[in-house]
């Protein structure tokens, strides 16, 4: 005895000892930090969480990650937090299965990804969420899907953006090259402009001449007139050559000018092919996201309602079990506020049926013969009770205990348990017919009534009892008890409630253990 005592006295302190050794490690590590201010307060937090995280100190490691992010909320801005908060999960997400640390996490992607708009952080944000899934509550598995949904819209509004800028700067591209063939354009029209300013120029310069010729052609002498001719002749037909000539660079001109536009017009047509082509890309692009968002709504739709379906089967069938364990209405009390309260009933009706030398009936069965045969019993009684409103409380052994009049007052509450009480005899008569004409043996029952108060409710936390209490509840075992087998035997209460709908035969006054002498009476059946 003395050795048992010394080991525990020495488990005992050794636990003692290690839990002062974690104390003084977390204070000695506190009192490290208290010397430290700004970023370098909040570094050392978290290498300090993360060696006690490797360690497996998981308080210590999550106590730690708190010091850092609260320092942060408190001395920095809610962006600079936000980056603290990124910081400290990607420490966690993927390297803890703690539930603490998990859950923890959870509130740090959440501030992160409403604050920070870097793509990709917002990517790793979505990388954390994903590992940190599996290890939370399924309240903080949807706040995290509030999460991961926010980074993929993150990141297709930035491709978007990149997307759009992309647009815009070929846009600008192709509308400087138009300008620039714009600008060429405009420079050979005002080459072809000034050719035929010079054109016109040199005709009036000729037509000018030949009248100054004519006039001299007038004053010459027929020889003169006719060297005169000849060398005008020449010298017109040089002219013409000259002119020829500069009609022939115009022409040429004109039809470099021709060519020029044809192929700004070919290019153009091009860059409208193209264009063209590029718009019915982006429309099959935008219709086929279209057609694959609708098939993922159609898809989680259906999800969901199978989900919604399988919930409501569930909730169905817990309501089930509530109701086959709890009235109904103390079914509805429950789920409405979370518990029962106890209520008083003034006049209700219980009644007690207990099988006659039920001891050696067991001996005579065995075990799965026994359960079988009184499951069979209790249940016709379950179907019996149903009919008259009656409300079942319990069963002990081979007793049956139910009450009328609760969880819902009736005036004729005494009649209807009677009634019970007249189906339960006929019942185990039939039944016993069957059973001697098959040579097995018979269940003898005694039935109890008494009418008057009781109070009613719901005891415990776990696995829920509907039941009565009361001098009421006694009374109505005592009747049971004292009856003899096959008959009911009631109260003088319950007497006075139905003497006028059922003949009985009074019994006289008979002792009761703890209750001195009780009317008692005999229903005739």
């Amino acid at each position: 005895m003395s050795r048992k005592i010394l080991s525990f006295f020495l488990l005992s302190s050794i636990c003692f000892f290690s839990f002062s050794i974690l104390q003084n490690d977390r204070k000695t590590l506190e009192k490290e930090l208290t010397t430290l201010k700004g970023p370098s307060y909040i570094k050392k937090a978290i290498q300090i969480a993360e060696g006690e995280m490797k360690s497996s100190n998981n308080d210590d490691a999550l106590y730690f990650f708190k010091k850092a992010q609260s320092y942060s909320i408190s001395k920095m801005t809610a962006q600079s937090a936000a980056y603290v908060a990124y910081e400290i999960a990607g420490k966690i997400a993927g390297n803890s299965q703690n539930d603490k640390l998990n859950e923890f996490c959870v509130e740090l992607v959440e501030n992160a990804s409403e604050q920070i708009i870097d793509q990709n952080i917002l990517n790793n944000i979505y990388s954390y969420s994903n590992k940190i899934f599996p290890y939370v509550s399924p309240k903080s598995k949807k706040r995290l899907n509030i999460v991961i949904n926010r980074s993929q819209n993150a990141y297709s509004e930035n491709q978007e953006r990149i997307k759009q800028q992309k647009e815009e700067e070929s846009r600008k591209q192709k509308e400087a090259l138009d300008s620039l063939k714009l600008s060429e354009t405009e420079n050979q029209l005002e080459n072809l402009n000034t050719n035929l300013g010079q054109l016109k120029a040199t005709t009036l310069e000729l037509n000018i001449k030949m009248k100054q010729n004519e006039e001299v052609v007038m004053n010459m002498s027929r020889e003169n007139l006719i060297k005169e001719a000849l060398l005008q002749k020449n010298r017109n037909f040089i002219d013409s050559l000259n002119f020829e000539k500069m009609l022939d660079s115009i022409i040429i001109e004109s039809n470099s000018f021709e060519l020029d536009m044809a192929k700004a017009d070919l290019d153009l047509q091009r860059s409208q092919k193209k264009f063209f082509l590029a718009i019915a890309s982006l429309l099959l692009i935008v219709s086929s996201l279209i057609f694959f968002f609708l098939y993922n709504i159609k898809k989680h739709n259906k999800l969901l309602h199978d989900k919604n379906l399988q919930i409501e089967q569930e909730k169905n069938r817990s309501e089930e079990l509530l109701l086959n364990i709890l009235p109904k209405e103390v079914a509805e009390e429950l789920k409405a506020t979370g518990k029962v309260k106890a209520q008083q009933f003034d006049d209700t009706s219980i009644i007690f049926t207990d099988f006659v030398n039920f001891s050696n009936i067991s001996n005579h069965l065995t075990p799965q013969e026994l359960v079988n045969d009184l499951d069979y019993c209790f249940g016709k009684f379950d179907a019996i009770i149903e009919k008259y409103n009656v409300e079942k409380i319990k069963t002990i052994g081979d007793a049956y205990m139910c009450i009328s009049g609760v969880p819902i007052p009736m005036e004729n509450h005494a009649e209807l348990a009677i009634m019970a009480a007249i189906d339960f005899l006929k019942f185990m008569k039939e039944w016993n017919t069957n059973r001697k004409n098959k040579k097995q043996i018979e269940f003898n029952i005694r039935i109890g009534v008494h009418s008057g108060p009781v109070c009613a409710g719901v005891v415990g936390t776990k696995k829920f009892i509907f039941d009565v209490w009361g001098d009421a509840v006694n009374i109505a075992a005592r009747m049971e008890s004292s009856a003899h087998p096959n008959s009911i035997n009631i109260s003088e209460n319950t007497y006075n409630k139905v003497k006028a709908t059922f003949n009985f035969k009074h019994r006289g006054v008979v002792a009761i253990k703890n209750m001195g002498e009780v009317d008692m009476y005999y229903l005739e059946v």
